[in-house]
């Protein structure tokens, strides 16, 4: 399956240096996460010590579109890159449902512009739905039920298996 990682021009440049795209996102981003989500299943017991690379499934990306994720990502991230490529088969991987904190959802249940400025505690109950949307992915039909999929992987993938394209073409081509 083929998904899109965006980077900035410092972050492709060092990655070309390398040769390689290493996983560098924590399955949870702060003390906060981990109490709030609990004791891991099984599936998840070794999965919350590894790091990921965070990906967009390529099958998926008008979902995202939809969601309002990706202009937001144009506006936050500033990514001017777009990196494709193969998941490896033989990788753990895991989906979230990243749809709770898009910015359509957010307009539409709190009227507010940024998931971020939703008021508490209803801001930590999304974020934690969207911590425990975990669930091991296979293939693509661990999408059912899912409307915006977010791919965490763990593999490094060598720069010479990945397509780089910039994100203004990925703008064009997809029209957002």
């Amino acid at each position: 399956m083929k998904v899109y990682h965006t980077v900035t021009k410092k972050k492709l440049k060092s990655l070309e240096k390398a040769g390689v795209l290493k996983p560098n996102t924590p399955f949870f981003q702060d003390k906060e996460d981990k109490k709030s989500y609990g004791k891991p299943n099984k599936s998840f017991k070794k999965a919350i010590n590894l790091k990921y690379i965070c990906a967009i499934p390529k099958s998926r990306m008008k979902s995202w579109i939809k969601s309002g994720f990706m202009k937001e990502i144009a506006f936050f991230i500033k990514p001017e890159f777009v990196l494709e490529f193969e998941i490896p088969k033989d990788c753990f991987k895991f989906v979230r449902e990243h749809n709770y904190t898009s910015p359509v959802e957010t307009k539409k249940r709190f009227g507010l512009d940024q998931f971020m400025k939703v008021p508490e505690p209803h801001l930590t109950g999304i974020w934690n739905k969207y911590l425990k949307s975990s669930k091991i992915f296979k293939n693509s039909r661990d999408f059912k039920g899912i409307k915006v999929p977010e791919l965490w992987i763990n593999a490094e993938i060598l720069m010479d298996k990945i397509k780089v394209t910039k994100f203004s073409s990925l703008k064009r081509k997809y029209k957002f």
